[in-house]
């Protein structure tokens, strides 16, 4: 409630009283009628009815402004939550939408990349398989196969893609240098800082060093069965799906 029009309220009726009294010390020693003082008191009384009215009036108008306020404060409170419930259900939407959509293009990759594994007879044809299918949708400029070996507890070189003729890839256990790592953790890891004794990729404009390598570990019941490493020009979208590759591509081998 603004009180300062009910003091410039007050301030002028005061002012104006106190302006009446003076008239007083300007009629000396005159007698006065007596209908001169019933004019007088009335006119007091009404002037004071004035300024009471005039007094309510500004309060219930401030009382009604001060409500509305409220009433408006309260309305923005819940259009704000209103719009963030929105904003997050469309956020939910939206993302429940995505998952779809990324659940749709894995299945169509997974399709491709699965695509005559199972009629493979042997490790080496499902290896070369694979990486033949991985090259299709991927940008890939070499691979590497691996599948663990049993008895010399070693991961062996099962089928290679794009190498040079003169590059022959070793074996590896688990834990030892990059591949051994990758296949001891059995996550997915991706290097884009190649190392510069890392192997060339045969093109036609001659031999290059790739700029970014892919370990991704076959996983199976807890255990790393097998490696593929791609070395690649460009960066892959590929850690979203391996998960999911991973598990039908172990899915699908008959060996």
């Amino acid at each position: 409630m603004k009180k300062n029009e009910i003091y410039l309220l007050y301030s002028l009726a005061t002012g104006a009283f106190l302006l009446a009294l003076t008239k007083y010390f300007f009629v000396g020693n005159v007698v006065l009628d007596s209908k001169y003082f019933v004019f007088e008191f009335i006119s007091f009384g009404l002037f004071l009815a004035i300024v009471y009215v005039f007094d309510r009036f500004i309060r219930e108008r401030n009382k009604e402004k001060y409500a509305l306020q409220m009433q408006l404060r309260k309305t923005q409170d819940e259009s704000k939550q209103e719009i963030m419930r929105l904003q997050k259900t469309i956020t939910l939407l939206r993302d429940e939408q995505n998952k779809d959509g990324n659940k749709d293009e894995i299945d169509k990759v997974s399709q491709q990349i699965l695509a005559g594994l199972k009629e493979s007879g042997d490790d080496k044809s499902f290896a070369n398989r694979l990486l033949k299918n991985l090259s299709t949708v991927y940008e890939v400029g070499l691979a590497v196969c691996y599948f663990y070996d049993k008895p010399s507890e070693k991961f062996t070189v099962k089928a290679t893609y794009g190498l040079a003729v003169d590059i022959f890839p070793g074996d590896f256990v688990a834990g030892e240098g990059l591949n051994g790592q990758a296949a001891a953790d059995k996550k997915y890891r991706l290097l884009a800082d190649v190392p510069e004794d890392y192997f060339n990729i045969e093109s036609a404009s001659g031999q290059s060093k790739p700029s970014h390598i892919y370990l991704l570990p076959l996983v199976k019941d807890d255990n790393c069965i097998g490696l593929i490493e791609i070395a690649s020009f460009a960066q892959v979208d590929m850690q979203n799906h391996w998960s999911k590759l991973s598990e039908s591509i172990v899915n699908v081998m008959n060996f």
